[in-house]
Formats: structure tokens, C-alpha cells, sequence
């Protein structure tokens, strides 16, 4: 609702503004004529939303070609600028042609500025996120740095402080921005702005603000099976560093040289080798290599707890670490987790993402009384007990953790998350892909889509018999991604003879968001499984949402972000039946319905799921006062008492 608000306030107001300044622009365009030879406007490329470059409007304030004539900054009375341009500057009045851009689309009033390409191309990964939202005619930075012309004649290297300080410290803020967006913010923000031209006071202290030191943590995570964008899965870890990182904080994480989920794996190194990724110290852990959940794998887990011991020193390094997070699926890691904290006086964070050993009993068959489920389970409950704090991903989870030793008010709930600057920065699709996707769009086709794993416990079976209960209406079945189960679902269509359904190869996670904007509704659903009452949080649910699509949901789990958010239909899971009626449905629906739903779910995502903000609450929980089982604090009793 508040991006459509958003858009709807841009388009009224430029368009007011642009008529009753209408005798007020020709005047300055008068002045510039007589002032300068040259053009009245000034159109620059400007790198906009989802990094898409465009033409941005201003008055001309400098001399003809003046960017061939010096920096593409200006710095105090530069010699480049006319005289109107020095007044139009001061009063901000080269930005109304912007009003302009905002009618387009380029731009809204507030927003954060946007910089020429050659700046861009010096963002970090986590930065590129303020490429997701509408560049601005105003933004709190330009309030904070009004004055920057000054400021920068007061360096020694100007472009250098400039990219180096100023321009981080401009990202910092809009990213701070972009987690408190609303109508009410940008208000404020456009009131300043008028505030600070009319009455300008004093001379600018943000400069100054940049060099006074910043608290700053240095976070260990210790995830067995933590990913990058160059190794894939899994995600979470790279992301939540690469926002600590921006934040100022320095992060090290120390992970498994094999993992089974990365695409790309760290085999053949020594038994420990330490790479640098966006600002984020990886420390790679040799492990031996396995197929499957056989002991192949117990002994790659084994492996990477024992080196987590004997490796301490160098992976603290000369680095004194002020936070442990022991985050790996399995809880083994939670030993040298909390040997490491106790020698650093750090504070101890367990970070919960299944419930081990819950899952292998649940969902694997196990007995509790099996070696390798009682090691985990003496795990898991030390685990409750010795940490400070326990970050969950799954909301119902508090109530089990208490049975296991934890108290009430360890527990924090951070769920999974979104990665918007991927969606600034997407690639195009596979030539393969582009060309079935389009002959489908062209017979009018409707399209229901599911992307990732093909495996027994994604239910796609529901969504194949589904097809075929559909197979006379003009809705087309799109299958992207790998897994065990996908050439068997492909026999059954073919067996069933639907052409209704295509099967695509998985492709780059820098090409979903192009994927997903080509389908009409999406489809995600799992097995019935009584471990789903402690809740869930999958990434493929959050990736539909972002697309701003219509969901089906066939998941019975203990909560429902897609009821929750209202952008889609929740059914029965593992019932064709139920998942062909919705999808129907959905299809009956008017475009303009569909586009409605699908932006709760956009809006629910950026609200509750960005990464950027998840990062912050973690932070946060960092700290907090120090909690354990011990405590008896005042706060630790009111929240027993009351749960």
C-alpha cells in the first residue's frame, strides 16, 4: 500500500508543481541565456532503480561541456560554475526540472539520489540494495550533506574523500532510510529539505561526523554450510555479513570446504585457507567430500567440529571477537562455539535453523535412542543452556526449546530473508528458457510457476496431477530447477499426456527475479509433516513474494505468511484437487486483481523479510544485556511468568 501511495503522491504533486512553477521556470531559463552561451538544461545520465539507467533533468548551473573541463564531483566555488548557477545551487532550484522526471517514473520526491554510473560501478554488493527503490529530488543524506561543495573544498584529494567517506556514509544513510520507508518519513524528509534551504544555519558537520569512531563488533559465524555468491547455497550467512559489513561491523565466517548444497565447492584446499568476499573474511575448514546422508556424511560434520578446535587461534586470528554464532544445521558446533567465546569473553548467540534432532527422527525415521541422535540431543541442550541468546528461523519453536533447557527469554525470533539488491541487479533469463516462456506468452497462456529443488518432500506430484486436471484450459505448468525427483515428474507428464507441463533446467540466482516476472502465480508446497507445527520459513516463498505474483500455498505448517499477507490462497497440501481449484481461480481473476494480491505479498516481504532489516534486529540482539540459565533478573522472571 505505502509504495502505491508513494506513487500515487509523486504523480499529483509533480504535476501541480509543474504548472504553478511554470512562470518561475521561465525566468530561470531566461537568466541562464543571458548569463552563459549554452543549452538552458542539463541532462546527465543518472543510474535509477533496478540499476537502469536514465536521463536526469536539471538547469544548466555550469559552462557548456563543463564534465569535459574537470572531476565529475564540484568542490567549493568551482570555476566551472556561472553565476545564476551559484544562486540556483544554494536554493536548490537546478533540481525543478526533476519534477520532471518524477512524472515519468524515473524518480520521486524522495528517494535516495542518484549517483552517475561511474559511482555505481564502486558500490559493494549489500550497497546496490538502494538500487531497488526509486531514486529522489531529496533524501536525508542531502540534508546531512547540503553543504558537501564545502566540505570537500576542505580535502586534500576531493574525489578520494568523496568515494572513500562521504558516498558511504550517503549509502549508509539511505539504507537506513529504506528500513523506516513510509508516507509519513518522506514528509518529514521533504520538510527539512525545504527547512534547510529557507533557513540555513551554520556550517555542515556530517564531515566531521564521518571521522569520530564507531562502535564496531567483530562477529565469528560458524556455519558449516555458509555460502556465497560465488558458491551458492546456502545463502543466509553471506547476506546477514554482507549487511554487518556495511553496518561497520567486521565479520568472519568459518565454514566447511565440502558442502553438498554449493555449487561450487572449496575442494582441494589446504586444511585451512582464508578468502575475502565483499568485505567478509571466509575461513575454510578442510573436509572430506560425500554423497547422500550416509557416514560419508556424519564424518564430513565430525571432521569440521574437530577443526574448529584445533584451528581456534587461526581463525580468531589477532582479531579480538566480541560475538560467537554457532549456526550450522546440526548443533554440534555449539562446543568449540562456546570454547572460543569463553577464551575472547565474547557473547554466545545459537542460531536455529531445524530442529536437530527433531528432523532426522520426524522426517528420517530415526530413533531417539540411536548413538548419533542422542550425541545431537546432549548438543541441542547444552546448547539451550550455555547461549546468551537464541535466534530462531522458526516462530513456533520457543515452546520445544523450553522443554530442552532454554529459557523464555533467550528466544528472538529472525526469519529467513530477502535479498533486494538481487532484485536491482537481475539478469536476463536462459535463451532456452526465454524462448519456451515466449512461444507460451504468445498463445496467451497462462502461467503457473515453480523454481527449486525437485525432491520427494516439494510435493510436485500434487502439482503434475494438478496440470492434468487442467489439461483443457489454457494454463501452462512451468517446472525450473534440479533434483532427484525431476526426471521421474518429467516420465509422468509425458506418461500422462500433458503438454500443459514444461520441465526447465535450474538456472543462475542472478536470473530469478527475470524468471519469476515472466509467470502469472506461483506454486509452493511440501508433504504434510508434523515438524511444520513449529513453523516455517523457506526462501522460494519470499522470492515469490518479491515478484509481486499471486501464491498458491498447499503447506500446512504452523504459520501462513501467504494468509498472513493475503497474496495468494492457502489449500490443503498434497491434493491436486484443492491446488487445480485455487489455480483456476486465479486464472478467472482480472489482471488488475492479481496485480493487487501479488503486491501484498511484495509489501509483506520488504516489510518483514529484507535482509537489511533482519541484519539490524540481529545486531540488536547482539546488544542486548548477556542472558543464561542462570538468571534471575527481574525481566528474565516477568517474561517466564508470562509465557
Amino acid at each position: 500500500m505505502y509504495l502505491m501511495m508513494k506513487r500515487l503522491f509523486d504523480i499529483v504533486a509533480a504535476y501541480v508543481g509543474i504548472v504553478l512553477l511554470t512562470p518561475l521556470f521561465l525566468l530561470i531559463m531566461l537568466w541562464i541565456k543571458l548569463d552563459s552561451p549554452g543549452k538552458v538544461f542539463f541532462r546527465q545520465q543518472r543510474v535509477g532503480r533496478y540499476a537502469t539507467p536514465f536521463s536526469i533533468y536539471k538547469f544548466r548551473t555550469m559552462l557548456q561541456d563543463a564534465e569535459s573541463l574537470g572531476k565529475q564531483i564540484t568542490v567549493g566555488r568551482d570555476q566551472r560554475i556561472t553565476r545564476s548557477g551559484h544562486f540556483l545551487r544554494k536554493y536548490k532550484l537546478d533540481e525543478l526540472p526533476q519534477l520532471f522526471n518524477v512524472l515519468l517514473g524515473d524518480m520521486s520526491f524522495v528517494g535516495p539520489r542518484p549517483e552517475v554510473p561511474v559511482y555505481v560501478n564502486l558500490y559493494t554488493y549489500s550497497q546496490r540494495a538502494v538500487l531497488s527503490v526509486r531514486p529522489g529530488i531529496t533524501d536525508e543524506a542531502s540534508i546531512q550533506f547540503s553543504d558537501e561543495n564545502a566540505l570537500l573544498a576542505e580535502a586534500m584529494d576531493p574525489e578520494k574523500v568523496y568515494i572513500e567517506e562521504i558516498m558511504q556514509e550517503k549509502l549508509r544513510i539511505n539504507l537506513d532510510y529504506m528500513q523506516r520507508a513510509s508516507l509519513k518519513k518522506d514528509v518529514e524528509i521533504i520538510m527539512k529539505t525545504v527547512a534547510k534551504i529557507l533557513f540555513r544555519r551554520g556550517k555542515q558537520t556530517a564531515f566531521a561526523e564521518l571521522k569520530k569512531p564507531k562502535d564496531s563488533l567483530h562477529i565469528l559465524l560458524i556455519n558449516h554450510y555458509a555460502g556465497s555468491i560465488r558458491h551458492g547455497m546456502e545463502y543466509r550467512p553471506y547476506y546477514m555479513a554482507s549487511q554487518w559489513v556495511q553496518q561497520g561491523h567486521r565479520v568472519t565466517i568459518a565454514a566447511a570446504s565440502f558442502s553438498h548444497l554449493r555449487s561450487k565447492a572449496q575442494d582441494g584446499i589446504g586444511k585451512l585457507v582464508e578468502e575475502e568476499i565483499d568485505g567478509i573474511r571466509y575461513v575454510w575448514l578442510k573436509t572430506p567430500a560425500y554423497q547422500g546422508n550416509g557416514i560419508g556424511r556424519v564424518l564430513n560434520m565430525l571432521v569440521f567440529v574437530w577443526r574448529l578446535f584445533i584451528h581456534q587461534h587461526a581463525i580468531i586470528k589477532d582479531r579480538k571477537v566480541d560475538i560467537v554464532i554457532a549456526s550450522s544445521t546440526y548443533p554440534l558446533d555449539i562446543y568449540p562455539a562456546r570454547a572460543i567465546a569463553k577464551k575472547c569473553k565474547a557473547k554466545l548467540i545459537y542460531e536455529v535453523h531445524d530442529l536437530w534432532p527433531l528432523s532426522p527422527i520426524e522426517l528420517g525415521g530415526m530413533s531417539p535412542k540411536h548413538p548419533f541422535i542422542m550425541l545431537m540431543q546432549a548438543a541441542e541442550n547444552f546448547a539451550y543452556r550455555k547461549a546468551n541468546h537464541v535466534v530462531s528461523m522458526l516462530p513456533k519453536a520457543e515452546s520445544h526449546m523450553r522443554e530442552h533447557g532454554m529459557i523464555a527469554s533467550k528466544f528472538v525470533y529472525i526469519p529467513n530473508g530477502i535479498d533486494v539488491n538481487g532484485w536491482g541487479a537481475s539478469e536476463p533469463i536462459p535463451e532456452l528458457h526465454d524462448r519456451l516462456l515466449r512461444k507460451k506468452r504468445l498463445k496467451g497462456e497462462f502461467l503457473v510457476g515453480y523454481t527449486g529443488a525437485h525432491g520427494l518432500a516439494n510435493a510436485l506430484d500434487t502439482f503434475i496431477e494438478a496440470a492434468h486436471l487442467l489439461r483443457e484450459q489454457p494454463i501452462t505448468f512451468v517446472l525450473v530447477g534440479q533434483g532427484p525427483e525431476q526426471n521421474r515428474l518429467r516420465e509422468k507428464a509425458v506418461a500422462l499426456g500433458l503438454e500443459n507441463v514444461v520441465l526447465l533446467p535450474a538456472i543462475q540466482k542472478n536470473s530469478i527475479p527475470a524468471l519469476l516476472s515472466e509467470m502469472d502465480a506461483f506454486y509452493i508446497g511440501l508433504k504434510s509433516e508434523s515438524l511444520f507445527r513449529f513453523g516455517i520459513s523457506p526462501n522460494k516463498m519470499m522470492d515469490y513474494m518479491m515478484a509481486g505474483k499471486p501464491i498458491i500455498n498447499a503447506i500446512a505448517a504452523g504459520n501462513d505468511p501467504v494468509a498472513e499477507s493475503g497474496c495468494g490462497i492457502s489449500v490443503i497440501p498434497e491434493s491436486p484437487t484443492a491446488t487445480a481449484e485455487a489455480i483456476l481461480q486465479l486464472f478467472k481473476l482480472g489482471t488488475r486483481e492479481r496485480e493487487a494480491m501479488g503486491m501484498k505479498g511484495r509489501e509483506y516481504v520488504l516489510k518483514h523479510h529484507d535482509y537489511a532489516q533482519l541484519a539490524w534486529r540481529f545486531i540488536e540482539v547482539m546488544q542486548e544485556p548477556r542472558l543464561d540459565s542462570a538468571s534471575n533478573s527481574p525481566l528474565s522472571k516477568m517474561k517466564e511468568a508470562n509465557v
